[in-house]
């Protein structure tokens, strides 16, 4: 698969898929675009907030405390580098921040 960016003819090794408005967008990158586009930069580039919009890791961080689960170490650092969390046990510790992202991804923080 070949960058898709306008006259780059590298080899894409990132690969990002985008659903917005119910429309997937599929975006194939090389190394030296993604670093441009700050995809690759852990400093300038939070894997949560683009998984979950802007602002999502910034939920996670809000009130200021660092949390972390009992039962794996999981933390918020790592749930904005990773956007995921650690084990079934995260989803208790990280209850409160996590309502604030679900909000901003759906309707409600309930299924019914």
């Amino acid at each position: 698969v070949i960058c898709c960016q306008p006259d780059c003819e590298n080899e894409a090794t990132v690969h990002l898929t985008e659903i917005v408005e119910g429309q997937m967008k599929k975006i194939d990158l090389c190394e030296e675009c993604a670093q441009e586009k700050g995809v690759t930069d852990p400093e300038g580039f939070a894997l949560a907030d683009l998984l979950l919009g802007l602002g999502a890791s910034s939920e996670m961080e809000q009130g200021g405390a660092e949390l972390e689960c009992p039962t794996c170490g999981f933390s918020n650092a790592d749930f904005k580098k990773s956007g995921r969390l650690g084990c079934s046990e995260c989803y208790a510790t990280f209850a409160e921040p996590l309502e604030g992202v679900l909000k901003q991804m759906h309707k409600g923080t309930q299924h019914v």
